[in-house]
């Protein structure tokens, strides 16, 4: 593309900045105006994309460097589409978006309310798994459909809020003599690096371009691209067009404040403001007292500065008083003027300043409200959810007020000459005071402050207690008032709490965690209309984790634990169709070693718990924190986690239970190859959930046979009429009833070496027939001849047990590989170099490593391992039902009376 082709993107709105008298200066949008940094810059990187024949890049520098700002933002429009939405979805400059619907619609026609919930249940599995797992979790009926606010009530409270006129006094902050220009400067390769490290895939904005796309691609063009957009104030319409989504929070789904808007914009500008939020990290200095979007465990530290207060005031029998503060949709609302006058008290340089004051004042959205959309929505105040610029630039404006409320002698003790007046967590602040009579004054202070920055209290969601001395006795003041803009604030007594950070205080600190949920959770689970495999997954990577936040609280006991492990085991099992005695390792060994990897939480919890504690206690810079970690609470607390998480690591723990139980022998060998573990993470294509069942019943020895451990001794023999225990190992490997079925599981695998050894080019024979000359006969499963050499390969399915796998496979292969096969085989290929390679599996779907030298001479990839597993563990099944069927129809009937 030239640097002068003409613009054929229509732009959002791109009016002039209205900011303060401080607002920095706008630059003429006809003139060329560029700093000579960013033009010796653009010409160094002009050179070498010549010098590489990199025509585009070059083109890019040269229109950064030439164009005025209009005419370049249009060319950066263009250039965006085209080296970004090559064979993708193509931008649409009027905000929607393209793409497939969904496919329920397609889905298989069914009769009664049954099916058609089946098939809304497999839909969202398929393409919103957490959408899933809320409407299983909460009981919302799967095909109902989910209620949504008005379009126009959506649309009438978000123009009213983000298109409102400021109403903010901000404080105008003078320029600083030092300012910091690290802000603005080129963009290194190695700043993007590190912005893409730990950046998870998310979805595309309105433009379509994802962020796998933005990983790929060379970070030498996209430090080009930023560096132009930022050192020349450029806003491509792509980066200042978003798409806005609402999500749920609480209380009546038809009201629109209900709902708490998430903007998406581009996912090129997202890796960007990533950028900038790292370079303005290492520029400005926080309160240690705001811990939100921090690299701190900011809700641990609060959380634990909370408890720990309230308990050491508890135990000493002093009064005190706390408050928790919300702010009504403080992101949406405060002040661009304040984000302005913010960056400037920290010092950040006037022109890096510029670009994000520009950037949030042109930017539009359109909110999407179920099927409907918004008309364009322009933001006169507040920061864009889900923009990586956002968090900080709203940290640093609540700065201010942490700042001037901690530099006191008010506040809460935490140590002897450690207070803390304030803290907060994004937009949630709590109150700490030693004196109830200093809480009103705090709070009009918070009051006062919120208004001048566009922000308000939300009195419906503020809390306070206040704990005072009767008669010598600690107990909540229920008469005292507390108000905000003359509305009353909920005190909290001794019968409630106020839930902060996803936990519940009340006046003795924070409380033991509630299990009253999970009960429901897990029947609701039980009876959706899902696959066995599909309820699995759903238990073990979203309930499981959910419940991992709430049990790491200072209440939490041995007790509790155990009472959770013992609900979600019963599950695992129930969902599984697993008997009551499957040993516990079998549930709670990693998968890499044999087990189905459910977190048994009574283990991992203390110990995850006091890793985030000691990593806690690393921080230096943080007075109130280390106080409060040294209080005696938090070190009883911190003694009782060690005594928890025991002396071994849960994973080894587990590991060494499963190799000592019987029924479990040889399953830690699935370590040995991912092939033997994968189809416990993701079902196989063609399996049924009735197969994924049978192969875990399989795997743990729970397919059912007359040898059961609670069968009395008369009972134990095999109903097929051998003179053997009736074991599954019996019924798959050595009973004559079987016996076709085994071969049958033996060629199939056999067949799929041989197909493979074909697809390669060499030649190969089945069941050849090698004769000695002295008659004995030799009949190896395959022979390949790869050009001098022929491999001869005899499969072996064999039970995973006392004798191991690699025994096996040293058994097998002295079959062959000895004086006389090899006499007999020179015969029948002379002059050929003989190499004897059996494949061993498990019979329980182990690929074990003595397999190795095989895969690697034959070149048999992970596929290929994974099929043959795949085929044992299906045929595991289809033999133990044959043998079913069998000894079922040899009954005989009963006597008659």
């Amino acid at each position: 593309m030239s640097p002068l082709s003409q613009p054929t993107v229509r732009r959002p709105r791109t009016d002039a900045v209205n900011l303060t008298a401080n607002s920095p200066a706008q630059v003429e949008q006809t003139q060329v105006v560029i700093e000579p940094a960013l033009r010796e810059y653009l010409a160094s990187e002009r050179e070498a994309a010549l010098a590489n024949g990199n025509g585009h890049l070059a083109d890019l520098c040269q229109a950064g460097s030439s164009l005025a700002v209009n005419d370049l933002a249009s060319y950066l429009d263009n250039w965006i589409i085209e080296h970004f939405q090559k064979g993708g979805r193509k931008y649409n400059p009027n905000g929607h978006r393209g793409g497939p619907k969904s496919n329920y619609g397609g889905t298989r026609p069914g009769r009664g309310p049954r099916v058609e919930s089946y098939k809304k249940a497999q839909d969202l599995y398929l393409r919103n798994r957490s959408a899933l797992v809320d409407k299983i979790i909460s009981g919302t009926p799967l095909d109902s459909t989910e209620e949504v606010p008005p379009l126009k009530a959506v649309e009438e409270l978000y123009s009213g809020i983000f298109e409102r006129a400021a109403t903010e006094t901000m404080t105008v902050h003078p320029e600083p003599r030092n300012t910091d220009a690290t802000t603005f400067a080129p963009f290194e390769e190695s700043e993007l690096e590190a912005a893409k490290t730990a950046w998870a895939n998310s979805a595309p904005g309105a433009d379509g371009i994802t962020v796998a796309s933005v990983k790929n691609t060379n970070n030498r063009v996209l430090c080009v691209l930023y560096s132009i957009i930022l050192m020349r104030n450029v806003h491509p319409a792509i980066f200042l067009r978003s798409r806005t989504t609402i999500i749920y929070k609480d209380g009546q789904r038809s009201e629109a404040a209900n709902w708490r808007p998430l903007t998406i914009g581009s996912a090129l500008q997202r890796l960007m403001h990533r950028a900038m939020a790292n370079r303005l990290r290492k520029v400005v200095a926080l309160e240690a007292n705001q811990r939100g979007f921090s690299t701190l465990d900011g809700t641990l530290a609060n959380c634990m500065i909370l408890h720990s207060y309230i308990r050491n005031r508890v135990s000493s029998n002093k009064e005190y008083a706390v408050a928790s503060l919300d702010l009504r949709k403080a992101f949406d609302t405060v002040g661009h003027g304040s984000v302005v006058g913010a960056l400037r008290r920290f010092g950040v340089d006037e022109r890096s300043i510029r670009y994000v004051a520009t950037n949030l004042a042109t930017s539009v959205t359109q909110i999407r409200v179920g099927q409907e959309t918004t008309r364009d929505i322009g933001f006169s105040c507040g920061v864009k959810q889900g923009d990586p610029l956002s968090p900080l630039l709203f940290n640093l404006v609540i700065d201010e007020l942490l700042a001037g409320l901690n530099n006191g002698e008010r506040g809460g003790t935490i140590l002897p000459g450690v207070r803390v007046s304030a803290m907060a967590f994004a937009d949630d602040i709590v109150l700490l005071e030693d004196r109830e009579e200093n809480i009103p004054l705090v709070l009009d202070e918070i009051v006062e402050f919120a208004k001048s920055k566009g922000m308000a209290l939300n009195p419906k969601k503020c809390s306070a207690m206040v704990v005072g001395l009767a008669r010598g006795v600690l107990a909540p003041r229920k008469d005292y008032k507390l108000t905000i803009d003359g509305r009353r604030v909920a005190m909290v007594t001794e019968v409630n709490s106020f839930r902060y950070l996803g936990h519940e205080a009340s006046v003795k600190g924070l409380m033991r965690p509630s299990l009253a949920n999970l009960p429901t959770w897990l029947a609701n689970l039980k009876r959706s209309p899902l696959k066995p495999d599909q309820k699995f997954a759903i238990l073990k990577n979203h309930i499981i984790p959910k419940l991992f936040y709430g049990l790491q609280n200072p209440k939490v006991t041995a007790a509790t634990l155990r009472s959770v492990d013992r609900l979600v085991k019963g599950c695992v099992k129930s969902v599984l169709h697993l008997a009551e005695h499957t040993p516990d390792a079998a549930l709670y060994a990693a998968i890499r070693d044999g087990g189905l990897g459910v977190q048994q939480l009574k283990l991992n919890i203390p110990r995850v718990f006091l890793n985030r504690l000691i990593k806690l206690i690393e921080v230096n810079d943080d007075r109130a924190l280390s106080a409060a970690l040294q209080s005696d609470c938090t070190r009883e607390l911190m003694h009782r986690l060690e005594q928890l998480t025991g002396e071994v690591p849960a994973v080894q723990l587990w590991r060494e239970r499963l190799i000592a139980s019987p029924t479990l022998a040889g399953m830690e060998n699935a370590t040995d190859d991912s092939a033997s573990r994968s189809w416990l993470q993701e079902k196989p294509r063609g399996w049924t959930g009735r197969d994924f069942v049978r192969a875990v019943q399989l795997r743990n020895n729970n397919l059912p046979t007359a040898g059961g451990m609670y069968a009395t001794a008369e009972n134990k023999m095999c109903r097929a009429g051998c003179s053997r225990v009736e074991s599954i190992c019996h019924v798959l490997q050595q009973c004559p009833s079987t016996h076709w079925e085994r071969i049958k599981r033996h060629n199939e695998v056999a067949k799929k070496v041989a197909k493979h050894c074909r697809a390669k080019g060499w030649t190969t024979l089945e069941e050849p027939y090698v004769r000695h000359g002295d008659g004995t006969l030799f009949k190896p499963d395959i022979a390949v001849m790869k050009g001098e050499q022929i491999v001869v390969v005899d499969v072996g399915v064999n039970w995973e047990g006392n004798i191991p796998l690699a025994q096996t496979y040293t058994n097998k292969k002295a079959v062959y590989d000895n004086p006389k096969f090899h006499d007999a085989a020179r015969g029948l290929w002379p002059g050929k170099t003989i190499s004897v390679l059996p494949i061993i599996l498990g019979a329980r779907g182990i690929w074990p490593r003595c397999n190795g030298e095989t895969s690697s001479t034959l070149d048999i990839g992970a596929p290929l391992r994974r099929s043959c597993v795949h085929s044992v563990l299906k045929w595991g099944g289809t033999i133990h039902s044959a043998f079913g069927r069998r000894v079922w129809r040899r009954r005989p009937a009963p006597a008659r009376r």
